[in-house]
């Protein structure tokens, strides 16, 4: 008999989950070798009553990996914090995407399945840029940093600088790189960027 402080709902079905044990690494199988989706799996599941058994001794199995995540999550701090930190990013990832279908009004849309899917190919192809773009610029500057041994708690704060945003770009407008011949002077930014860099985050020059 279980006296603990956090005491369980119900007990999981162990025997209905061992009676489908095959089944159930047949599904874990396709999953992991990416044969089938988690969206096709529960479709076809719950359309014929004969695999009622099999859905149910889904659900219990699934119960072992929800409760052990509780746990940890209410044991862990760590980890709390690290999951609204991924979180965190994902729903900015998310809202970056938004940004750019919004901007280009029109541009990103169709009536087709296939012109959707270009679209949210073509919206994520652009958040990626974007994000490969700062990274690439936060990455030359905490090298930077390193190397002129700037004080931990300076190298703390710039590490948690998020790759994903946008406030210092411009979606709209028509742009000329006539006179660059192509040619980014990745450079030039990263100094403007640095001067700013180093007062925000209280670094002498």
């Amino acid at each position: 008999m279980y006296n603990g402080l956090i005491k369980p709902k119900e007990q999981i079905n162990v025997p209905l989950i061992k009676s489908n044990k095959r089944w159930i690494l047949r599904i874990l199988l396709s999953l992991i070798m990416q044969e089938n989706t988690q969206t096709t799996i529960i479709r076809k599941l719950s359309s014929h009553d004969r695999y009622a058994r099999l859905r149910a001794a889904l659900y219990e199995y699934n119960k072992i990996f929800k409760s052990t995540h509780v746990l940890n999550m209410i044991n862990d701090i760590k980890l709390r914090k690290a999951i609204k930190t991924a979180r965190n990013r994902t729903e900015a990832y998310h809202q970056l995407q938004g940004l750019i279908r919004k901007v280009y009004h029109g541009v990103f849309k169709g009536k087709r399945i296939i012109d959707n899917a270009v679209s949210a190919h073509a919206a994520r192809l652009a958040a990626n840029c974007v994000i490969g773009y700062n990274s690439t610029l936060l990455n030359i500057l905490y090298k930077k940093l390193v190397e002129e041994d700037a004080p931990q708690g300076i190298l703390d704060k710039f590490r948690k600088i998020s790759p994903v945003a946008w406030t210092h770009i411009t979606f709209t407008g028509r742009y000329s790189f006539r006179k660059s011949d192509g040619k980014i002077d990745l450079e030039a930014m990263i100094e403007a960027l640095e001067e700013k860099f180093r007062k925000s985050l209280g670094v002498k020059g």
